[in-house]
């Protein structure tokens, strides 16, 4: 995918280098189906619900019902550009 984008993988393998993985298990899906919002997609309430467990202090999303949620949770909420 960064050749088609035209991004060094060099640069992509360093940013991949610093995520954090976070498991999907029971209590993560639990925590993300008692989040509160209407019509929240189940990934988008899981990558919300992930930051919480991690206590994150920034959330990125171009989702409004997702930045909703993740503000309810704690984290600033960014929509990079």
């Amino acid at each position: 995918m960064a050749a088609r984008e035209g991004i060094d993988q060099g640069t992509v393998t360093i940013a991949l280098d610093r995520l954090v993985l976070v498991d999907v298990d029971r209590a993560l899906v639990r925590e993300a189906g008692l989040l509160p919002g209407r019509n929240l997609h189940s990934l988008d309430a899981l990558h919300v619900a992930a930051a919480s467990r991690l206590d994150s202090e920034v959330f990125a999303s171009y989702d409004d019902r997702q930045a909703a949620a993740a503000r309810s949770a704690g984290p600033r909420v960014l929509a990079p550009s």
